[in-house]
């Protein structure tokens, strides 16, 4: 959707790692690891970075995002800024 290549995507997917686990019938906790490599990000380089991310509630029918953007959760430039500590 993004137009990203076949390639990058292949390179934004290594390493990543996810699990979910249900807590009760309406909650759920989730654990993402992406590594900063795999996003081209150095974290000693590039202590901020534009940042977003939503979550699909199919119970409810909603979008909930971190940022809301005005459109895409993708469009990072309307969302907002992970910080790094040094």
């Amino acid at each position: 959707e993004t137009g990203a290549s076949a390639d990058l995507v292949e390179l934004a997917a290594k390493g990543v790692q996810y699990r979910a686990r249900q807590v009760n019938d309406k909650s759920w906790v989730t654990e993402w690891r992406i590594p900063f490599a795999s996003l081209g990000i150095a974290p000693a380089k590039h202590p901020k970075v534009q940042f977003n991310i939503s979550v699909r509630k199919t119970a409810d029918n909603q979008w909930v995002e971190w940022q809301g953007t005005g459109g895409n959760t993708w469009k990072v430039e309307n969302a907002g800024v992970l910080e790094f500590a040094k």
